[in-house]
């Protein structure tokens, strides 16, 4: 070795130790240093540096070098993939974004960067030529997964064989697209007005269904379009009538809508996947592997299942065969895609069962979020809340207290309620803890008061229903006996001037005085909670000015 190309390496090491420990201006004068002693050589030597930096995962200082080098090899596009490597390994995805297109801006066929960018807008961490082989590894076919025909999924082949039986020879597109259409004049004929129109436009979508499938975009576009407009309820019509005029019309702004879609579904697979191969078909490049690349994650995650069925029924295969963690992984797609309550239910049992119990509660409560009100929901929370309940029993029994304090505890996550309180108030009792058995005594009684409360309310509702069909049914003295029960259980203005309006109207002046001495006299049930000070505009009386309107409301017959 030389002694000029022994000082040059000194150099050089300096300044990619220095470049190492993040001493950027030093290490970039010594890089300059360098290339002032040998130009040609220092950049080969730096270059070579960048890759080992690269390869032993050191990506900032490979990016910072990349900076150096750049400036001196501005038109380098394979520096700029990398570079763009190195930002997105740093999960710097705008400048990685940056480079990539600087890279393809200087060579605009160079499918790295293409794949590359796409990998990224993704945030699917593949890179170079990895990011093919990961997108067709788990989407082999680019091709739509496009919903199946409506009324049989067998129309083509049924329609192919009545034509060849007719003695069509070899009936191809144009021969069944007007075989549809005969069925689109026929098929209402059949039906009772309510479904004609369901008809017509179940016929019209597997028209523009077959049409999509073999390239008549123009054909397809429209008839989607005149279904959207007439708000049809078929499966996919949205995504559909989108995807037919962007391939029937690829402007720029035709894309927009389809990725916004993506965007408010971003686990439907079945449209990511759509996107990608539309997009790869109008030869939008970028977005066609971002939505491949997303597709592929996807799919990867499912085990290259794609619809939502297709995935819950092979998690149904994996759970009695004890691959709970595989069963698991799958509904937890499910669940992002579509997060329903039986799918919920499903998880929960599942995490239960795998030995999970806090994801298995959080998966019992996640269900009662999507729909609080209903009774499958709670008898499900109440059938786990049992085993809980059933579990802190035998612990009891066992005298393992501490341990069924916390069986308990989860009984009363899942749903709190009378019988869950005074079982812990019992077992702080075994555990010698007064002050918790006094709080929780208390807690009972409030619970205990809510609930007859909740009762007489109830009560009181249904009678005043009653009262108002006993009106309905013009059995007015019946009606009026119900509704002073109901208004005797509370203090209401609604019950109290309905009352009114009945006695006005059969002229018992009597019964309308005493009426307004009773509500004169009740207390409102915000007093008691406000204090004996509390008044209410909206239940406070003067009775000359209750007279004077009971008295200039109409007759009721």
């Amino acid at each position: 070795m030389s002694e000029d190309n022994s000082s040059l390496d000194q150099v050089l090491d300096k300044g990619f130790l220095l470049l190492k420990g993040k001493l950027m201006q030093a290490a970039g004068n010594q890089l300059r240093a360098a290339i002032e002693l040998d130009p040609k050589l220092a950049r080969s030597k730096i270059t070579l540096q960048l890759a080992v930096f690269y390869k032993e995962g050191a990506v900032e200082a490979a990016l910072n070098l990349g900076r150096f080098l750049i400036k001196l090899e501005p038109s380098n596009y394979q520096l700029h993939n990398l570079m763009g490597n190195c930002a997105r390994r740093l999960k710097l995805r705008d400048l990685a974004n940056q480079h990539y297109q600087a890279a393809l801006q200087l060579k605009p066929d160079y499918d790295r960067a293409w794949l590359n960018w796409g990998a990224n807008l993704a945030m699917v961490e593949v890179y170079d030529l990895e990011v093919q082989a990961f997108i067709d590894t788990h989407v082999p076919e680019k091709k739509w997964h496009l919903p199946g025909y409506q009324e049989s999924p067998n129309l083509i082949s049924e329609l192919a064989a009545e034509l060849s039986q007719a003695g069509v020879a070899e009936p191809g597109y144009a021969e069944i697209s007007q075989a549809i259409q005969n069925k689109i004049k026929n098929d209402w004929k059949n039906y009772g007005p309510e479904q004609v129109q369901q008809v017509l436009q179940r016929d019209h979508y597997n028209l523009g269904l077959y049409a999509l499938q073999n390239r008549d975009f123009s054909k397809a576009s429209e008839t989607f379009g005149r279904l959207v407009a007439q708000k049809a309820n078929l499966p996919k019509l949205s995504e559909l009538n989108i995807l037919a005029s962007l391939v029937n019309d690829p402007q720029p702004e035709q894309l927009a809508p389809y990725e916004k879609l993506a965007a408010e579904n971003p686990y439907d697979r079945e449209l990511i996947l759509n996107l990608g191969v539309t997009c790869l078909k109008i030869k939008k490049n970028p977005q066609a592997q971002h939505y491949l690349c997303l597709a592929a994650n996807l799919l990867a995650r499912s085990e290259g299942l794609i619809s939502l069925p297709s995935i819950i029924a092979q998690a149904e295969e994996y759970a009695p065969t004890q691959q709970l963690d595989r069963a698991v992984a799958l509904y937890q797609e499910v669940i992002l895609a579509e997060p329903r309550v039986e799918v919920w239910a499903r998880l929960g049992e599942l995490y239960l069962a795998q030995g999970d119990p806090e994801q298995g509660i959080d998966a019992y409560l996640q269900m009662k979020k999507v729909d609080p009100s209903s009774a499958f929901v709670e008898e499900q929370l109440n059938q786990v809340r049992d085993l809980y309940l059933k579990q802190a029993e035998e612990l009891i029994e066992a005298k393992h207290f501490s341990d069924a304090l916390v069986a308990n505890q989860k009984a009363t996550q899942l749903n709190y309620g009378m019988e869950t309180l005074r079982q812990e108030a019992r077992i702080q009792s075994l555990l010698s803890h007064p002050e918790e058995v006094e709080r929780l005594q208390e807690k009972i009684a409030r619970l205990k008061q809510k609930l007859e409360e909740d009762e007489r309310e109830r009560v009181r509702q249904a009678m005043y229903i009653k009262g108002k069909i006993l009106f309905k049914e013009k059995n007015y003295m019946a009606a009026a006996k119900v509704l002073e029960d109901t208004l005797s259980m509370k203090k209401d203005k609604e019950i109290f001037m309905f009352l009114a309006g009945i006695y006005k109207s059969l002229k018992q002046q009597r019964a309308l005085n005493n009426l307004l001495f009773k509500w004169k006299a009740m207390p409102d049930p915000r007093q008691e909670e406000e204090g004996e000070d509390f008044e209410d505009e909206e239940t406070k009386v003067d009775p000359e000015v209750q007279f004077a309107e009971i008295a200039s409301r109409p007759e009721f017959y």
